[in-house]
């Protein structure tokens, strides 16, 4: 159950939130601008809008009401980031331990060494 801190009319949800702040006359009626105003004044964290990447104060994009803001201002911070880095590593090191995972599975290895074989046996490729 979401309130609207501004009217204190109720929403099952914050995408009916949303689309309430989204209507021409109740953005006239609030004094705001959007989703985002609404977000900036009630809801946003100190920290939030502003890249995360060491040394970097750029700003980042608004996403909605239930996501915020991004955490880096541009896909190459996010990219090089300590954060996304490691969980890259780790989700890469459970799929390739799994030997039920596609990377790792038998039938895909036998699949992959049948179709070699048969390029090798075809003079035409």
């Amino acid at each position: 159950m979401e309130i609207c801190k501004i009217c204190r009319k109720e929403f099952k949800s914050l995408k009916s939130l949303a689309q309430h702040l989204a209507k021409p006359e109740i953005k006239q009626n609030h004094n705001i601008s959007g989703t985002k105003n609404y977000y900036d004044m009630f809801i946003k964290s100190s920290n939030e809008g502003i890249c995360k990447l060491d040394g970097c104060n750029n700003s980042t994009g608004y996403i909605g009401l239930k996501l915020g803001y991004l955490k880096y201002c541009c896909h190459k911070h996010g990219q090089i980031s300590k954060e996304i880095k490691t969980l890259r590593s780790e989700n890469n090191k459970k799929s390739w331990k799994d030997p039920i995972s596609g990377h790792n599975s038998i039938e895909c290895r036998l699949k992959m060494s049948e179709s070699k074989r048969q390029n090798w046996k075809d003079e035409n490729s």
